[in-house]
């Protein structure tokens, strides 16, 4: 992603783009000024080249990406005051243009696809915490086809919806042992308030050992979970 030139700051100097050494690639040059005790650069700007103006995008690629940042809140706030939360998009693609055929129609092969890493969110990522963070944000991420999910994600924000809600906590419920009311998602659709629930309808105790043993298991390959497996039959055998 490109560098908005706001965005870089050393301390004691004055730095500002030097478009004379923009190329093809997008890249563009700074001028480091050193500052006065006034607070002022000791030097004067060089004159900037004879070029035509051109818009951000030709030199930094990253301003759609900014003003996507600052888009999707907004578009999320004015459609969930409209919809409920099972129509909402899954998923916002920023488009400069929509695709069209020769024919001028929508051209809906060449969309692209949304992105399946974490969508743009207001919340910072915070990783999980301890085991039982750990085995629901593996769940939901599983569920929602996403790379990770942060324990203070909004489930809904990051897709999730009615149908998709019952399915985790289906998976959830087979996974600990404990039966959590769907109600609890809808009232906290975050994992660390699910896992609060967890360990409130169950004991907080055996349902953090029975996170363990799910990370434990998950860390094992085929072969020694058929070893484990077979260990136990024998043994129960005997």
């Amino acid at each position: 992603g490109g560098v908005d030139p706001d965005e870089l700051v050393v301390p004691g100097y004055r730095i500002d783009p030097d478009w004379c050494g923009h190329g093809p690639d997008g890249a563009y040059g700074l001028v480091a000024r050193r500052l006065g005790a006034d607070g002022e650069p000791v030097a004067p700007l060089p004159a900037p080249p004879e070029v035509p103006p051109r818009p951000w995008e030709a030199y930094v690629n990253g301003a759609a990406r900014r003003r996507a940042r600052r888009l999707l809140p907004a578009l999320r706030a004015g459609l969930a005051g409209r919809l409920p939360d099972y129509m909402l998009p899954a998923a916002y693609v920023v488009l400069d243009a929509l695709p069209l055929t020769p024919n001028g129609k929508l051209d809906r092969a060449a969309l692209p696809a949304p992105d399946s890493s974490r969508r743009e969110l207001a919340a910072a990522y915070v990783a999980p915490r301890d085991a039982v963070e750990t085995v629901v944000a593996g769940i939901w991420a599983e569920a929602l086809r996403l790379d990770r999910v942060g324990v203070l994600d909004d489930f809904f924000a990051l897709g999730g919806h009615s149908l998709l809600s019952t399915q985790v906590m289906a998976r959830v419920r087979e996974a600990f042992g404990v039966d959590v009311p769907l109600h609890r998602l809808f009232a906290g659709p975050t994992v660390a308030a699910l896992s609060r629930a967890l360990a409130e309808a169950g004991r907080g105790a055996e349902v953090a050992r029975t996170a363990e043993l799910l990370l434990e298991l998950d860390a094992l390959s085929d072969d020694e979970v058929e070893q484990a497996l077979s260990g136990a039959t024998d043994g129960s055998r005997g």
